[in-house]
């Protein structure tokens, strides 16, 4: 059912979702491994390609619904913008608290930097 344009999707997707899961298991395994050095920081950080995964994993699935049905689902099209913009809005946050130096040069955050 998906055009010559889309019929690579579901693999394509389904690659990524394996990508983004082997680049989870290896954050995890870092921080485990140097876990006297690690801070919070690094343990907060896993929570975005963790994200990323089960988003991947949610086009995955749409994009093989699509094929095998032929109609679109509502609600996995919203679930795919909901973890889609959970991934990028944690990433942003992630990306602004390394950007202050938060557990870096800083053990704590000031209460303006918080607002």
């Amino acid at each position: 059912h998906l055009s010559c344009e889309h019929a690579a999707s579901p693999l394509m997707y389904l690659c990524l979702t394996g990508l983004w899961l082997m680049t989870v298991l290896l954050w995890m395994w870092v921080v485990a491994r140097n876990r006297e050095q690690a801070l919070t920081l690094h343990r907060m950080i896993v929570i975005v390609p963790l994200v990323q995964t089960f988003s991947m994993a949610v086009q995955s699935k749409y994009w093989e619904n699509l094929n095998d049905v032929g109609e679109e689902r509502e609600w996995m099209r919203l679930l795919w913008y909901m973890t889609t913009s959970l991934f990028k809005g944690l990433q942003f946050g992630v990306l602004m608290i390394l950007a202050k130096g938060w557990c870096i040069v800083r053990p704590d955050m000031s209460l303006p930097d918080r607002r």
